[in-house]
C-alpha cells in the first residue's frame, strides 16, 4: 500500500487536501429536511409546495377504509347483541316447552294409572272421562289455537274444498267440525281476530248423489243438529261445500262451489 502511494506521488505529486468545515457538516441534516418541504422552480429558487396528489389521494383512501372498518365494527356489535338477545329468548321458549311436555307426560301417566286401576288392565274405556287430557296445557303447532283436545289453525293459503281437506289430513286432522254453538263462537272469534276476516272452508258438505249433509267425520246434520246458516240459504248440488263466512255474511255458514279457492280451517 505504501509503495502504491509513493508511486502515485512520484507521478502526480501530492494530492490536494480536502477542506472540511464543521459548520457545514452540522447543517446537512437541516438541508436534508428542507428537501422534503421545498422544491426548486425553473428559476432555481425554492418554494413551499402542496402535498403531491398521489399522497393526498392515498391519505383520503386510508381514511375512508378506516371509517368503513369502524362502521362494520359497530354493525357487527349490534348484530352480536341482537343474536345474544335472540338466543336468550329461544332458551326461555325451550324451557317453557320442556315444562309443558313434562306436564303432558304427567297428565297422561296419571290418566293411564286411573284407567288401569278402574279396569284392572292398561286400556282406555268410555267409562272414564277424558277431561284431564282435554284440559292439559300444551301448545299447538304453528299458529294453532287450542280448544279442548283439538287445535284449530286458520290457513294463510287458498285451496279448493277437497284440496283443503287433503291438506288438513296431512297435518293429522281434518277441516273444522262445528257441532255446537260454543265451538262456532270460538271459530268466529278466531276469524274476527285474524288478519284476514274472510270466508274459510269448514268440514261440511252435501253429498251430490244422496243429498246427505254431513261433516267430514261422517256425522249427518239433521234438523235437530246445530246449524248456523246465513238466512234461508242452503247448499245445493251445484254449491254443496260449506264455508264459515267472515264479517260480510255475519260469520254464518254459506254454501259455495267446491272448486272455488278459499282459506280453510284445520282441526287437529
Amino acid at each position: 500500500m505504501e509503495n502504491l502511494e509513493i508511486s502515485l506521488k512520484q507521478n502526480f505529486g501530492d494530492f490536494p487536501k480536502r477542506k472540511t468545515n464543521s459548520t457545514t457538516l452540522k447543517k446537512l441534516p437541516d438541508f436534508e429536511e428542507q428537501l422534503l418541504k421545498t422544491e426548486k422552480s425553473e428559476n432555481g429558487k425554492s418554494c413551499e409546495c402542496d402535498i403531491p396528489p398521489a399522497i393526498g389521494q392515498a391519505i383520503i383512501q386510508q381514511q375512508l377504509r378506516m371509517d368503513l372498518v369502524l362502521s362494520e365494527k359497530s354493525t357487527m356489535a349490534l348484530e352480536l347483541k341482537s343474536r345474544k338477545e335472540e338466543n336468550e329468548f329461544l332458551a326461555i321458549e325451550v324451557q317453557k316447552l320442556k315444562d309443558e311436555r313434562q306436564q303432558i307426560l304427567s297428565v297422561v301417566s296419571e290418566y293411564q294409572h286411573e284407567v288401569k286401576d278402574a279396569n284392572g288392565k292398561n286400556a282406555l274405556t268410555d267409562a272414564h272421562p277424558k277431561h284431564r287430557l282435554q284440559n292439559a296445557r300444551f301448545r299447538c303447532a304453528g299458529h294453532g289455537k287450542k280448544k279442548g283436545s283439538f287445535c284449530f289453525n286458520l290457513s294463510k293459503d287458498k285451496r279448493s274444498w277437497e284440496a283443503a281437506e287433503q291438506r288438513c289430513n296431512r297435518q293429522g286432522g281434518s277441516l273444522a267440525v262445528i257441532k255446537d254453538e260454543d265451538t262456532m263462537l270460538y271459530i268466529t272469534n278466531l276469524i274476527r281476530g285474524s288478519s284476514y276476516d274472510t270466508s274459510y272452508w269448514v268440514g261440511l258438505s252435501l253429498d251430490k248423489e244422496s243429498d246427505r249433509l254431513s261433516w267430514v267425520d261422517n256425522t249427518t246434520v239433521t234438523e235437530s243438529s246445530f246449524q248456523n246458516w246465513y238466512g234461508e240459504i242452503r247448499p245445493t248440488r251445484s254449491e254443496r261445500c260449506i264455508q264459515s263466512a267472515g264479517l260480510q255474511f255475519g260469520y254464518k255458514w254459506y254454501p259455495s262451489k267446491c272448486d272455488r279457492e278459499f282459506r280453510y280451517i284445520c282441526q287437529v
